[in-house]
């Protein structure tokens, strides 16, 4: 009786993990750029640059040589793909923790369409913390945003 128990409850757990891997989006594990927003709320809320927009900006500014050689701290929020509608979002979830001294904006995705797809929406818009902002991002993309890891 005991391993007949056993048995189910491995075959209950074996499924309820192959169920999460199916049904996890990609960019929550398999996609590094995908834990950009969210990651945010693990470092020290004390800036004086926040930089916002696309995978130009996280790939050109680098907040580690930026304080090294001229001791100016500073956060990439930026993502794949971050639309300036998205930057506005990011940047107001960014202004309820912390009030840097300067924002610096990659606007080459203006050139890019107003909406970028569901995955990229949700790349960019379910880190953030604040559930108001979160909400207006959400009704703004067209999209459903979970809770998420914030």
């Amino acid at each position: 009786m005991k391993l007949r128990i056993l048995a189910i409850l491995a075959a209950f757990t074996l499924t309820l993990a192959a169920a999460q891997h199916l049904l996890t989006p990609k960019y929550v594990g398999d996609v590094p750029e995908g834990a950009f927003i969210a990651e945010y709320y693990r470092a020290d809320a004390d800036n004086s640059v926040i930089v916002l927009g696309s995978s130009k900006a996280y790939s050109a500014i680098n907040p580690v040589a930026m304080f090294n050689s001229h001791g100016v701290t500073s956060y990439v929020r930026a993502a794949p793909e971050q639309r300036i509608w998205q930057s506005l979002y990011v940047l107001e979830d960014t202004l309820k923790r912390e009030t840097p001294q300067v924002v610096v904006l990659d606007i080459l995705e203006m050139y890019n369409g107003e909406y970028s797809s569901e995955a990229y929406n949700r790349l960019n818009l379910e880190g953030l913390r604040d559930p108001l902002v979160k909400a207006y991002a959400a009704l703004e993309s067209g999209a459903e945003l979970s809770d998420g890891p914030g």
